[in-house]
């Protein structure tokens, strides 16, 4: 999955992200932009990871996974929910490396997702309400 603007990756992270983005593709059966969303996630992590100096699997720990997810949290980054999904992608990724053996300890095992703000229903205006009223035809028994 390399791509022009960025640098390569570590062949070991290159083979094991083609090979999970094979697996979504061919045996999750995900649809092209659900998987291109996971390749950009997880691209975005691992070149991170590259550049913090890790080039196996043995330097993307727990504290490494942390760093990365606070970098995502700082102002003008990632908002929570954006946040949320690049952990969600991070997490099925090594939990897919942890199947396929290429890991032994998933250091995203427990990791806490960002807690997402709270919103309130949008109420109805009263024009909606009215509009809601008055359109069943009261003329037929089911209106």
């Amino acid at each position: 999955m390399k791509t022009p603007d960025r640098p390569p990756l570590p062949a070991v992270f290159e083979n094991a992200l083609d090979r999970y983005l094979g697996h979504l593709q061919v045996e999750r059966n995900l649809a092209g932009n659900t998987i291109m969303a996971y390749g950009r996630d997880l691209q975005g992590f691992l070149t991170w990871l590259a550049a913090a100096g890790a080039d196996s699997w043995a330097g993307a720990g727990r504290n490494r996974l942390m760093a990365y997810m606070l970098k995502l949290a700082e102002p003008g980054c990632l908002s929570p929910r954006s946040r949320a999904r690049v952990l969600s992608s991070i997490r099925a990724f090594f939990k897919f490396l942890e199947a396929e053996k290429i890991i032994d300890n998933n250091p995203a095992h427990n990791f806490e997702s960002p807690r997402l703000p709270l919103s309130l229903p949008k109420a109805l205006s009263r024009d909606d309400v009215r509009r809601l009223v008055e359109a069943p035809d009261v003329s037929t028994p089911l209106g």
